[in-house]
């Protein structure tokens, strides 16, 4: 297991080479700056925005996109995952209303329906991952976890100002829908988080480790709307989506 030396070295060597054009020390800690971006998340009500996802693993020769659409309503708190959502992208759709949990396949024309979804239908859907979602249900735990090593500093991104938090994790990471997932192996798994400084709000999370420093994965959010007109009411149930699609019920 390394050392919080160690780790706190390997943080301040990596901090300032990747995605970046210009670096500064910052004048806020780094719990500061993770509380701001805390207390944005917090108190938004709605959200939607455009996600993209890179996985570049080197080492396995690996590299896929992702990308689409997302809207998030957390005023909805009664139901498994504490908000509603609908993603978008032109391969497939998922809604979820609160109560049921719905998907389609565009390319097959197929509609898939979870009348009563149990939270681990949502725990792996990858447009959770490294999400606004998951910073505002784990960083409360990693501010407050005085074990866990942290920098910060201020970037320039395309002329537009940035904080950028970088944390260490030991053997584990962070879960699609919040907390923390052990590792099998011992390694150190690493998250840059930059937010806007005005806005306050995340706009890339990095995600690398110890044992394939070349690996890395990156979330980014784009064309963010706050309080947003949401969608049309008829969208979020499936009854509207099944003359058109190959229905299948999963529960």
């Amino acid at each position: 297991m390394k050392s919080i030396s160690l780790i706190l070295l390997l943080l301040f060597v990596s901090f300032f080479s990747v995605h970046f054009t210009s670096t500064v020390p910052s004048r806020q800690t780094p719990d500061e700056v993770l509380q701001t971006i805390l207390d944005k998340l917090n108190a938004i009500g709605e959200i939607q925005y455009d996600y993209y996802r890179d996985v570049n693993y080197r080492s396995e020769n690996h590299h896929s996109e992702l990308s689409g659409s997302t809207y998030l309503d957390f005023r909805a708190t009664e139901n498994v995952t504490g908000f509603r959502f609908q993603i978008i992208s032109p391969a497939y759709r998922y809604v979820y209303n609160g109560q049921s949990l719905f998907s389609t396949e565009e390319d097959e024309k197929k509609l898939i329906v979870f009348k009563q979804p149990a939270r681990s239908e949502f725990t792996s859907m990858s447009f959770f991952y490294n999400s606004p979602v998951t910073l505002r249900n784990t960083l409360g735990k990693i501010i407050a976890d005085t074990t866990i090593p942290k920098v910060v500093a201020d970037t320039i991104i395309n002329d537009k100002a940035y904080d950028k938090v970088r944390f260490a994790l030991n053997s584990q990471t962070m879960q699609n829908l919040g907390g923390f997932s052990k590792l099998t192996t011992d390694r150190t798994i690493c998250y840059t988080v930059v937010a806007d400084k005005q806005s306050h709000l995340p706009y890339i999370v990095v995600q690398t480790n110890s044992i394939t420093p070349e690996d890395y994965v990156l979330t980014r959010f784009t064309n963010v709307k706050i309080n947003t007109q949401r969608p049309d009411e008829k969208t979020w149930h499936y009854i509207n989506y099944v003359n058109d699609y190959k229905t299948v019920y999963r529960n």
